[in-house]
C-alpha cells in the first residue's frame, strides 16, 4: 500500500470519526432525555468504542507521517 494512500485514509478517518461522536453523543443525550436508559447506555458505548478507534488512527497518523518523512526525497523524474 502506498503510503500517501494510507496518510490520505487515515486524515479522513481523523477528521470523521469526532463528528460521528458528536452525532451518537447528541443522540444518547436525546434517548436519554427521551426515558430511554437503555438505548443512552449502548450509544454511549458505540461512543466509547470510536474514541479508542480514534485513538489508535491519531497513533498510526503519526507512525505513518514519521515513515513517510524517513524515506527521503523522491526521486527525480527522468527526462523522456
Amino acid at each position: 500500500m502506498n503510503l500517501q494512500r494510507a496518510i490520505v485514509w487515515l486524515l479522513v478517518a481523523a477528521l470523521g470519526l469526532p463528528i460521528a461522536m458528536c452525532v451518537l453523543y447528541a443522540l444518547a443525550r436525546l434517548l436519554e432525555a427521551m426515558k430511554d436508559e437503555t438505548g443512552a447506555n449502548a450509544l454511549g458505548y458505540v461512543n466509547l468504542g470510536l474514541l479508542a478507534l480514534w485513538v489508535i488512527d491519531l497513533v498510526a497518523l503519526v507512525i505513518v507521517q514519521a515513515v513517510n518523512s524517513l524515506g527521503g526525497p523522491p526521486p527525480p523524474a527522468s527526462a523522456a
